[in-house]
């Protein structure tokens, strides 16, 4: 696994790529990350300081300050409210971030609350899509700071 992270602006994008197998070493270069393991099954509710990349699978609802990475062998079935999205494999439920990015093996069904949504050719959306409520970007920027 390799992870980068362009921290320039306040809307980065954390780009995993599962060519290299050294979970570890990729970790530590986001000591702040937490990591679902593909063979992982949580239930119940999440709040996560900093980054979360789901490599396993999700039941019900996860807050988190920062990037959530749903990778293509993760699912998550619930809520999510984040910063940033980024979905390459399923989620069934709700969402509500600053930006989702469906790439093109991701797949939500759902609704989703957005300030910018992309989708990549292939990526897969059915469901309803509005834009967010200003309330709940203040609320994360609160939890980030504290």
């Amino acid at each position: 696994m390799k992870i980068s992270s362009n921290h320039n602006d306040d809307k980065s994008m954390i780009d995993f790529d599962m060519q290299d197998s050294n979970l570890a070493a990729a970790v530590q270069l986001d000591p702040c990350m937490t990591v679902i393991g593909e063979d992982s099954n949580l239930t119940g509710e999440m709040n996560v300081k900093g980054s979360l990349a789901i490599f396993g699978r999700v039941e019900g609802s996860v807050r988190c300050d920062g990037e959530v990475v749903i990778q293509e062998i993760g699912f998550v079935k619930g809520e999510i409210l984040a910063m940033n999205i980024q979905v390459s494999g399923k989620l069934e439920g709700s969402l509500e971030c600053g930006t989702l990015k469906i790439t093109e093996t991701g797949q939500v069904i759902g609704q989703t609350a957005t300030d910018t949504f992309v989708i990549d050719a292939g990526g897969y959306f059915e469901g309803e899509s509005k834009r967010r409520a200003a309330d709940n970007v203040t609320q994360l920027t609160r939890s980030k700071s504290s």
